[in-house]
């Protein structure tokens, strides 16, 4: 950050040839408005890499409220639809429980939050305390 200081000093006619330098990947984590311009150069990289589940594991353990909400925006049907997830041996009933569980683990209230309001403002959260979320596989033989 002491560089984007730094460069706020310069005159503007020099800010505005250093910002033509700069990547659109690195100008998305600058500020809001840039994320909303530039997440369409970060996102391809991202699922075409596989990092996919990382990026948003990484955006629930630093409690990253504004990029989640974006991203929850767009994805909580496709995440609802997610059917019998598998993670570090518990098998969820979707992709959404597994958030849910990874923000009580990682005690990310916001992004917790955040979920709950995409899903009554979806209307799937309808009933939601019924079902059995997790079942915890066992891989061990037993004789």
């Amino acid at each position: 950050m002491d560089i984007f200081f730094r460069i706020n000093k310069l005159p503007h006619e020099m800010v505005d040839i250093i910002y033509e330098f700069i990547p659109p990947t690195v100008k998305c984590i600058l500020n809001n408005k840039f994320y909303k311009k530039f997440y369409c150069y970060i996102k391809p990289h991202i699922l075409n890499a596989g990092l996919y589940d990382n990026y948003i594991r990484h955006l629930i353990r630093r409690d990253s409220e504004y990029v989640f909400y974006q991203t929850a925006n767009e994805n909580i049907v496709s995440w609802c639809k997610t059917k019998k997830y598998i993670h570090k041996n518990k098998s969820f009933s979707n992709y959404v429980d597994l958030l849910e569980n990874l923000c009580l683990e990682t005690e990310s209230t916001k992004c917790r939050n955040i979920i709950k309001y995409m899903l009554n403002k979806s209307g799937l959260f309808k009933n939601q305390h019924k079902k059995k979320i997790v079942k915890i596989i066992n891989r061990e033989w037993i004789n």
